[in-house]
């Protein structure tokens, strides 16, 4: 069973209802260029990880499920629905994939916007706009693809990282006991009604899902960050760099997150917010959940990472001053733009006095929320068997030292095989020996132990001639950056790369 749908026969009636009056699944073998497809493939599997981490975290033993899809809608967002058949969905308008890549690549395009990641040299302003629609306009604001292949790629973990926030704000809809309410008001069952929502009561709930999102994308950052070890990502390529550019140093992947997710609630609203008119609005404007962003990453940024009040508060204004900087360059003609910081200290010290009535609405509605929101499942988790592992030897090859990191991993295609490598300098360069070790089907010892103190060193010692063999710690190669950098690299063992990379940052 796959998380995302493709059928309306995948969900209960009730949902494939509610899907097909909101345009219906969308078709995505109208996708061609490979640039997009890769990037809604991503999104894919972002979504799907996402999904499985709640489930994991809501619905473990629960008897309901959840699931996602893509809807034909124009406009950024989407929508969550508690189905009747034990199945709870989350639609994402398709139209969102194209606006926020969209932002976030033309942004990339322009060499005033994150001017250190790759060469901006390379780059045009190719990407420039005088406006950006509220909804998706291909003629007039497209997705436009980056010159320089580091930014291109690096384009798209913003993208992703804003769609990770839509989605989010999805799931807490569901998580947070807000559509229970909101059934209600919808209800035409006596016993089970309620009076509509207020303005501000409805502003509550979407800044509440807005919290839940800052803390899903949080989350999938730090589960991407902790996936290096089985990701390809170390090379010198495009991918490599751009990966670790945004998600290495943790403190610089908070600081992105919070650019992505601040710049998909920006762009979309490019005018001044006043408090009276948000009072008579049903939903929350754009400047209002701007600095509901705000309160959650001053939070975050207090309570979990220990900053003092005054460090994170320099942190937050660099950080949405270089996010309006971002817009304005990409906006303005020279494609070098200027912000009003003044402007905007004032403009979020009104949002923050307005703030104070939506916390008042919100407590009204925090007892019955309570009645609907999903508790934490606890799930339980056995320890995975043992797939891969490694040793360091050292001996003497022809009279000189010989220093080899020998890994060892079961075979995907047959359960008495073992691939190995053995990566050491040969004649001052890294270099890798691959091989195989096959077992007769009546072995039942450890194969990788078997491996790492037998067979396989003495395969190394036969192949490169070899004497004196004897396992060492990795610490004691620390000096050896070149064949270390090699080895995290092409390494396939999780558990190598692991220590690799927590030696070479020491």
């Amino acid at each position: 069973m796959t998380e995302r749908i493709k059928t309306l026969g995948e969900v209960s009636s009730d949902i494939a209802t509610t899907i097909t009056a909101r345009g219906g699944l969308y078709d995505e073998s109208v996708i061609t260029d490979k640039f997009y497809e890769h990037l809604f493939h991503n999104a894919v599997e972002h979504f799907s990880h996402l999904t499985r981490m709640a489930i994991e975290r809501f619905y473990y033993q629960t008897g309901r499920t959840l699931k996602f899809g893509f809807v034909n809608g124009e406009r950024l967002g989407g929508f969550a629905c508690v189905g009747n058949e034990n199945i709870d969905f989350i639609g994402i308008n398709f139209g969102s994939i194209s606006m926020v890549s969209a932002i976030f690549t033309r942004m990339l395009t322009n060499p005033n916007v994150l001017a250190f990641i790759g060469d901006a040299n390379l780059e045009s302003n190719a990407g420039h706009t005088h406006f950006i629609p509220p909804w998706e306009d291909l003629n007039n604001f497209s997705p436009c693809k980056p010159a320089c292949p580091v930014r291109c790629a690096f384009s798209k973990h913003l993208t992703l990282t804003g769609l990770d926030f839509i989605f989010g704000h999805e799931i807490a809809h569901i998580t947070n006991g807000h559509l229970g309410i909101i059934n209600r008001t919808e209800s035409k069952a006596p016993d089970n009604c309620r009076e509509k929502l207020t303005q501000l009561e409805n502003q509550a709930i979407e800044l509440d899902a807005d919290h839940g999102a800052t803390e899903w994308v949080l989350l999938f950052s730090e589960f991407v960050r902790k996936m290096r070890v089985k990701l390809p990502v170390e090379g010198y390529d495009s991918v490599g760099i751009s990966w670790r550019n945004f998600y290495v140093d943790e403190p610089v992947t908070i600081a992105y997150t919070f650019f992505a997710s601040y710049m998909l609630l920006r762009m979309t609203n490019l005018e001044s917010w006043d408090p009276e008119h948000q009072l008579k609005a049903f939903q929350p404007k754009p400047p209002l959940r701007m600095g509901s962003l705000l309160r959650a990453y001053y939070f975050v940024l207090t309570e979990y990472h220990y900053l003092s009040p005054k460090e994170t508060m320099s942190h937050l204004k660099d950080w949405y001053n270089a996010s309006e900087k971002a817009l304005g360059d990409i906006l303005a003609e020279s494609g070098k733009g200027e912000t009003q910081e003044k402007e905007i200290e004032s403009y979020f010290n009104e949002v923050c006095q307005y703030y104070d009535k939506v916390n008042e609405a919100y407590d009204t509605l925090a007892k019955e929320l309570s009645e609907f929101a999903m508790v934490e499942t606890a799930k339980v988790t056995h320890p995975r068997p043992r797939t891969c592992d490694y040793v360091v030897l050292k001996g003497l090859k022809h009279g000189a030292e010989f220093i080899g990191i020998l890994e060892a991993k079961h075979s995907e295609t047959s359960d008495k095989r073992l691939d190995l490598q053995c990566f050491f300098m040969d004649r001052r360069l890294p270099t890798g020996l691959p091989f195989t070790l096959n077992f007769v089907p009546e072995f039942e010892g450890d194969m990788i132990d078997e491996a790492l103190t037998a067979d396989g060193k003495k395969h190394v010692a036969l192949i490169e001639e070899v004497t004196g063999l004897e396992a060492v710690e990795l610490s004691s190669i620390s000096d050896k950056t070149d064949l270390l950098h090699f080895t995290l690299q092409y390494s396939e063992c999780f558990k190598l790369k692991e220590d690799l990379i927590t030696l070479l940052e020491a």
